[in-house]
């Protein structure tokens, strides 16, 4: 389980991924994901990107941790993001 300082390391690279964001001109959204307090993937919003309204950072970030980590049970990551995380 992730303690706080691991918490804090994990939002803070969350909100710097979303405040590089404008350089790519993409909305300012970001997540990051670990596992057990180690840092596994991180992603942009890519909506603008790829002109998908489907591609919210945090759906872009559980797509990549999937592939990473070769299952689809992602019981023991934690997911950050800077936006409250869309129902999809």
């Amino acid at each position: 389980m992730p303690d706080s300082e691991s918490d804090a390391t994990m939002m803070r690279r969350c909100v710097a991924l979303a405040q590089s964001a404008g350089q790519s001109r993409e909305y300012p959204f970001a997540a990051v994901i670990a596992r057990r307090g180690e840092f596994i993937c991180e992603s942009l919003n890519m909506v603008r990107a790829e002109g998908d309204v489907t591609r919210h950072a945090e759906m872009v970030a559980i797509a990549s941790v999937q592939k990473k980590l070769r299952t689809t049970s992602l019981d023991d990551c934690t997911l950050y993001s800077t936006i409250e995380p869309c129902a999809m």
